[in-house]
């Protein structure tokens, strides 16, 4: 909580990086991070998902973002705190509404030297 507004702030972060033994086009890395706030009766959401893989030619790339915003009911908390009314990870709580999401893809081109 941020005592001088009574603002309740949160931010998730998760890497997780996977290769198969001497596979090394099997790489990839997904990321997640997550940003809520909610005051005086009022919550946002900004959820952006990312994913890398590649072959012997090319990068790729994934992006996901999406925007929630909503009011807040009585004893409800900012997303991922355990409580009654609470967010669930990734999810979306009574009251809250999706406002944008967009999905975007890039193919880059492998250096090889």
């Amino acid at each position: 909580m941020i005592a001088t507004t009574g603002a309740r702030y949160r931010e998730e972060m998760d890497d997780v990086y996977s290769i198969l033994e001497e596979q090394p086009l099997s790489a990839a890395v997904r990321c997640r991070r997550s940003t809520s706030s909610q005051a005086d009766g009022w919550r946002w959401r900004v959820q952006v998902e990312g994913e890398m893989t590649c072959d012997d030619e090319f990068f790729y790339l994934r992006e996901e973002y999406a925007a929630f915003e909503g009011e807040v009911g009585e004893g409800e908390v900012a997303e991922g705190e355990a409580a009654e009314g609470g967010v669930a990870e990734g999810g979306v709580v009574e009251g809250e509404v999706e406002v944008y999401r967009a999905t975007r893809s890039h193919r880059i081109r492998r250096l090889m030297g």
